[in-house]
């Protein structure tokens, strides 16, 4: 998921648009090209590294080639791969990822502590961060990866450990008792009626009986 970096820097509205929906594409295509089911969990955080990188320059050439300045057409990026009830995550810039494992630990990977309105782009690399969740004996199998307009509304991490909003996260996880039919439309009015005006974009995982159910 990503969320494009919508002011330039006189504070005019940039072309964030093309940048998100650019490294969204390159990242998803890097993985699909590169990712081995074979592969251990330390060679998922490197491939996610890489699509990473491979995004960021690929959007760097591309404004180039478009004259567009390298900050007024910027993104964050958050990427998640879920594999036998283990994660591998990638992150640049706000929003995060909260997971819960089959033994009710609930987590949450994101790139620091909100403290501000300030947001770390893709392009800015040393604010890239990297996590993994779960294991075969206590997998993870209810997962919400989002950017900042929801996930802000939802999970925080406080002086005092991580503080989460019981009642939007249990309609959500409440999800898994909808009939497939009506999931989507009951999903979107969910992210629909939280009370931000930042983006609000998130995939919700939940672990089914054979293979996980996505909802967008």
């Amino acid at each position: 998921v990503c969320d494009g970096v919508s002011l330039k820097s006189d504070r005019t509205f940039s072309d964030s648009q093309i940048a998100s929906r650019f490294v969204s594409d390159s990242i998803a295509q890097y993985l699909k090209e590169n990712l081995k089911r074979s592969m251990t969990d330390q060679e998922r955080l490197i491939a996610l590294y890489d699509a990473l990188s491979y995004a960021d320059g690929a959007l760097t050439n591309m404004l180039k080639e478009r004259n567009i300045p390298l900050f007024d057409c910027q993104t964050t990026a958050l990427v998640f791969i879920y594999h036998k009830g283990k994660i591998c995550a990638a992150m640049a810039g706000d929003g995060g990822i909260l997971y819960e494992t089959k033994d009710g630990e609930f987590g949450i990977l994101q790139t620091r502590v909100k403290t501000s309105s300030t947001v770390d782009p893709i392009c800015d690399r040393q604010s890239w961060r990297f996590g993994a969740a779960g294991s075969r004996g206590n997998p993870v199998y209810r997962l919400l990866i989002a950017t900042d307009g929801v996930f802000d509304s939802i999970a925080q991490m406080t002086s005092e450990g991580m503080a989460l909003n019981a009642e939007i996260l249990e309609s959500l996880f409440d999800l898994s008792k909808v009939k497939k039919n009506y999931r989507q439309a009951a999903f979107k009015k969910i992210i629909e009626d939280i009370p931000s005006h930042d983006d609000k974009t998130a995939i919700l995982l939940i672990e089914g009986k054979n293979s996980p159910d996505l909802h967008f």
